[in-house]
């Protein structure tokens, strides 16, 4: 598993947990990952098979809330070790799972959310509408994790036109919830489809709140090479800084703050006051 100070997360829709590989697959990736949280998308398991969940997680240490497929589709399940994440309380429906706690080597209180959105658009937006009333409910900040089913701009899209509607209440939901959507390495789509390929998106990711950023300066967002699935799983690494100044991050939101405007136009007035060099970046 991944350090107590620096622990590491790791999202993935597997399409399906029936199959024996795929849920092999799942123990892959947790050790290859040395992951202490893992979200899973579209297990397809109904109740009666939630139990095969249980011998994902390595050892003794794992804890797991779940949420059953409708049929064949759907289906939700959080995983964590216990020695790096306590859970405090969860709120589990069909589409998403909340939990929150503490990751204990740094007492920091937060929740995690794992969520597989719907397909349409108007459903989509009615979810996102749902899911900014649950984070505005939670006292601790709270990383958003999963399949979005959208993607955030055309270029986060190949083959297909996206839609504009879908793009424009994504951005909305990042925005009014102050999320912080960090770049992806190691490519930019993370579903494809065909062989060779004819369609592929960024439509897993992980959406972090700012205290995630302040508290786990040193964050890297990745993939890894499809599967089994059509997903990439995507990986988050969370790093406390070793010394020295942390680097300097700017976030959407603060756009929109009107004070924000007049402190930078009052810097760059003082500093050209004082004859230094100021560059401005448009």
């Amino acid at each position: 598993m991944s350090t107590l100070r620096n622990p590491c997360f790791a999202s993935w829709n597997v399409r399906g947990l029936g199959w024996a590989e795929k849920r092999r697959a799942v123990k892959r990736l947790i050790s290859k990952a040395k992951a202490s949280l893992l979200f899973i998308q579209e297990t397809k398991l109904e109740n009666h098979k939630l139990w095969l969940l249980r011998r994902l997680w390595p050892g003794r240490s794992g804890g797991l809330e779940a949420s059953p497929a409708e049929g064949s589709s759907g289906g939700l399940v959080t995983l964590w070790d216990s020695k790096v994440f306590e859970v405090e309380s969860s709120n589990i429906q069909s589409r998403f799972i909340l939990v929150t706690g503490t990751i204990k080597a740094m007492k920091f209180k937060c929740g995690f959310l794992n969520i597989y959105a719907p397909n349409s658009d108007a459903d989509r937006k009615i979810f996102f509408e749902q899911i900014s009333g649950i984070l505005s409910n939670v006292s601790y900040p709270v990383m958003v994790a999963g399949d979005f089913n959208t993607v955030l701009s055309k270029e986060e899209k190949f083959g297909g036109c996206p839609s504009s509607n879908g793009m424009r209440a994504f951005a909305e939901f990042i925005n009014s919830n102050r999320l912080v959507n960090i770049p992806m390495v190691g490519g930019i789509y993370t579903w494809a489809r065909g062989n060779p390929i004819s369609a592929a998106s960024r439509i897993d990711r992980f959406l972090l709140h700012p205290d995630f950023v302040t508290a786990f300066p040193l964050l890297t967002q990745s993939l890894l090479p499809r599967s089994l699935s059509d997903h990439c799983p995507v990986v988050l690494k969370l790093g406390v800084s070793r010394g020295g100044r942390r680097p300097f991050k700017i976030f959407s939101h603060w756009m929109d703050n009107s004070d924000f405007s007049k402190m930078i136009n009052k810097t760059i007035e003082d500093k050209e006051a004082r004859e230094l060099t100021v560059y401005c970046l448009h």
